[in-house]
């Protein structure tokens, strides 16, 4: 599903900011006011309060002249914009970021900001610009694990969205590979990157492998988030489960996950799942034969879409199988 990607970028921009090598911020712990305010801006970073967040602390660094605390306020401050899309703001608030890092000599920052700008233009701009520079990334990124780590998740995403499955699933094992022989502490990160493969194995109809990635997803979700946090993470992996086991034949499993996401939208129509749901459930009635459910599901889902998403090609495929259908 191609909605999948959209969501995903998202929150590998924000997992690759909050997370240092030992998967946590590097907090000046002396200094309980900066700690505190940083702090407040990674849990305002998705909203438009994380601009007023990140300038109290970008203002209380300036005053202390920590030249950290400033280039994490600008980090910040990117992060707010790339998530709420203020364009404008992208280029400058990267680069005054990348200026105080490179003061200090943060190599680790700075790759993060180089990280999240090819991500912009890979989801904004041009994918092919995008793998161009993820590519040059990956060449600046040998001989330290972590980079190269990032850099193969970062190419594997974009052939992804170019439509280059077989690319993408190479990529995405070379960072595996990484990842084992190197012992990487990326655990946080792992839901998010198995739910990745397996959108990617699916899509290749290997689908046995995406329910391994699933299961994988799940456990690391188990172990390092909580309730409260990982009803997203579920939703993706339920909606790839639904896509497999429809692949396999077995609508009974399908139908099963189908339920479980039924119970986190609780029919609420404005819950920010509830139509692509709904568009599982016409994929579910499609291969059970009943397209009258099918069309019932699919006509209300593309409505809604044409309404208030840009993603266009997620609705033209909609549209593509209800004229066969009928």
């Amino acid at each position: 599903m191609t909605f999948f990607k959209y969501i995903y970028i998202a929150c590998t921009v924000f997992l690759l900011f909050s997370c240092n090598r030992n998967n946590s911020i590097i907090p000046d712990k002396e200094n309980v006011i900066l700690d505190s305010l940083l702090e407040i801006c990674r849990t305002t970073a998705f909203t438009s309060e994380g601009f007023k967040s990140a300038r109290v602390l970008n203002d209380e660094a300036f005053k202390q002249k920590n030249d950290l605390y400033i280039g994490y306020a600008y980090k910040y401050l990117l992060l707010t914009a790339l998530n709420t899309q203020q364009k404008d703001s992208i280029e400058s608030f990267a680069s005054q970021a990348k200026y105080y890092f490179n003061k200090i000599d943060n190599k680790e920052e700075i790759f993060k900001i180089d990280v999240s700008l090819i991500e912009w233009e890979m989801q904004y701009g041009s994918a092919y610009i995008a793998l161009d520079q993820a590519t040059q990334l990956l060449d600046q990124a040998k001989g330290d694990s972590y980079n190269e780590f990032y850099s193969y998740e970062l190419i594997s995403n974009i052939y992804n969205i170019l439509g280059k499955i077989n690319k993408a699933e190479t990529a995405f094992l070379e960072m595996l590979e990484i990842k084992n022989a190197n012992n990487l502490l990326v655990n946080i990160q792992m839901p998010y990157i198995f739910l990745r493969g397996a959108q990617i194995e699916a899509h290749l109809k290997k689908y046995e492998q995406s329910l391994a990635y699933c299961d994988s997803s799940q456990v690391y979700i188990e172990r390092y988030y909580n309730n409260d946090n990982n009803k997203t993470l579920l939703m993706l992996l339920n909606l790839n489960k639904v896509n497999s086991f429809i692949g396999l034949g077995d609508l009974d499993k399908a139908k099963a996950s189908l339920v479980a996401l039924d119970t986190f939208t609780q029919n609420n129509k404005e819950h920010q799942f509830y139509y692509y749901i709904q568009s599982a459930w016409a994929e579910y009635y499609k291969a059970s034969g009943d397209y009258k459910k099918a069309l019932a599901h699919t006509l209300p889902a593309i409505e809604r879409f044409e309404k208030t998403s840009d993603i266009k090609d997620y609705f033209r495929n909609i549209k593509r199988r209800i004229s066969k259908m009928r």
